[in-house]
């Protein structure tokens, strides 16, 4: 049996043209982005990063990214609340995409190598005798397009990216944050049958 850890997560929206320069603490505060205290702020032309206890939020041209800093419920219910009053407060922004990030350490006595099974004479004879395997999975989850990153450590890593291209606006972007908590649960299940299938 594995035992799972989610170590962050983080929700990406690209845009054709994000404003950082409206993104500052008094706007933040006011929309309901983040809760005070602001802890730290970087207003700088290309890009604006502000931060509380809890979410940090990077803007740049192309992109906002809002990652949480505790891995609590509570907090990600933050972050998607953060996500929301964001969106619908630049409901005018052309947005093209959103991605939910998840990277999980799993505790188990299963090696990723073992889980991709390669014929180990050939990999012998092509590496050495000292290769060591990883693997990247692309699939499909709903409107998503989902990679899988599990890369060759001693201690099971485990990224998860679901993207899903906007072109709807807004509303598209809300109506797509709805399925963060399932892609969350496809990412554990993923885990669960590759570690205790």
């Amino acid at each position: 049996m594995s035992e799972k850890k989610l170590d962050s997560t983080n929700v990406v929206i690209l845009a054709k043209s994000h404003n950082p320069t409206i993104v500052s603490k008094d706007w933040i505060i006011k929309k309901k982005v983040l809760e005070e205290p602001i802890t730290n702020f970087v207003p700088t032309p290309p890009f604006s990063m502000v931060e509380n206890n809890e979410l940090n939020i990077h803007v740049d041209l192309n992109r906002m990214q809002i990652t949480i800093k505790k891995v609590e419920q509570s907090v990600i219910d933050k972050l998607l609340i953060a996500i929301k009053n964001y969106v619908s407060n630049l409901s005018e922004t052309p947005y093209t995409a959103i991605g939910f990030n998840f990277s999980y350490r799993v505790i188990t006595e299963e090696s990723v190598e073992n889980i991709f099974s390669p014929e180990v004479g050939k990999f012998r004879k092509a590496f050495s005798e000292n290769y060591r395997i990883g693997g990247a999975i692309r699939f499909n989850f709903e409107d998503f397009i989902a990679m899988a990153n599990l890369p060759p450590d001693e201690k099971v890593l485990a990224n998860f990216n679901f993207h899903s291209n906007i072109k709807g606006g807004s509303g598209e972007v809300l109506e797509k944050l709805k399925s963060y908590h399932a892609t969350m649960r496809k990412a554990e299940e993923v885990l669960e049958v590759l570690f205790d299938g």
